[in-house]
């Protein structure tokens, strides 16, 4: 029995050059059509419950089986990825943070996208970060620039050391006192948009997952506000999980043997007993590379950036 599966994440597909937001980073259309019939013909495409399924005997795993996950909640989801799922027949397993969905709430994940987004030269945004910093200084307990540098500047295989500094300094390392006022200030000065209306316009409707739902697609949790669950006490990323199921039943979405995605992909071995008490059956993350049933921890299973599917399609095409 085949027990390996291609995990893939997605985040914006849309069509970037005809975009407002042409620096968001992200997959176009075309390219996620390519994908599509790419992995379609090359193996088999699945969902979580297929995994489910698999783990308990139930069911054999295609030899070349592919997971295509989306977080974050996005139209880009509902007007891009679900029709082109439709069209090659196939489905896909969907994490959308709550707070966008009940409240269309800007989440501080996609703010600080869209602040990059606008930004011709990192430098300038690091720069402009750093006299913000000043002003609170006297009032808040900061580190000196410096040392935020040296903890926080530290490039990845997608981002450089300046993109990921303002990331990591807004996403979590600055006091939350302060954090969402200076991303509110920022996105004020770069994005320029009301955020209530952008929020409206970035984030899928209850009724769109609905349909979704209906048509086969699955739904997960990514939690409510989308934050760092490792550094957060147990009781908190509790009540950040089940918020979300809540939501979910709210709008009449089964959420049996659900798959938790963890923020950032982030989480700890409290973090997974949580969701698993609270009834999920898989966990997904950012770890890179092809998960095994057999070998990885089923709350703990690595996924494929959609960056890396040209490299892994070429790979399977030689063998």
């Amino acid at each position: 029995m085949a027990h390996k599966v291609n995990i893939i994440m997605y985040h914006y597909v849309r069509n970037l050059c005809q975009s407002r937001y042409p620096g968001i980073k992200g997959l176009s259309v075309s390219r996620f059509r390519q994908h599509l019939k790419a992995l379609t013909n090359l193996g088999e495409i699945i969902v979580g419950s297929d995994i489910v399924a698999a783990s308990k005997g139930k069911i054999d795993l295609p030899d070349r089986a592919f997971w295509l996950t989306f977080d974050d909640g996005y139209s880009d989801h509902y007007e891009n990825v679900f029709p082109l799922l439709d069209e090659f027949g196939v489905s896909g397993t969907f994490f959308p943070p709550t707070k966008c969905l009940s409240d269309r709430f800007l989440l501080d994940v996609n703010a600080i996208h869209f602040i990059l987004a606008c930004t011709k030269n990192p430098t300038s945004l690091v720069d402009r970060l750093s006299k913000i910093l000043t002003e609170y200084a006297s009032e808040n307990d900061l580190k000196s620039f410096d040392t935020y540098w040296t903890e926080n500047a530290h490039p990845n295989r997608f981002d450089t050391a300046e993109i990921i500094f303002v990331k990591r300094m807004l996403q979590v390392a600055l006091p939350p006192t302060i954090r969402r006022p200076i991303i509110d200030r920022l996105f004020l000065e770069f994005v320029s948009v009301d955020q209530a209306a952008f929020a409206e316009e970035l984030y899928m409707t209850s009724d769109q997952i609905r349909t979704m739902q209906r048509c086969g697609m699955e739904f997960g949790s990514h939690t409510d506000l989308h934050p760092w669950l490792d550094t957060m006490p147990a009781e908190r990323q509790r009540s950040e999980i089940e918020t979300s199921l809540k939501f979910f039943a709210s709008i009449d979405v089964c959420m049996a043997d659900w798959t938790m995605c963890y923020p950032y992909g982030a989480s700890t071995e409290n973090t997974q007993e949580i969701a698993k008490a609270l009834g999920a059956v898989l966990g997904v993350t950012t770890k890179v590379g092809a998960a095994d049933l057999e070998k990885d921890d089923l709350m703990s299973l690595p996924r494929w950036d959609a960056n890396d599917v040209e490299n892994l399609i070429l790979k399977m095409e030689k063998f």
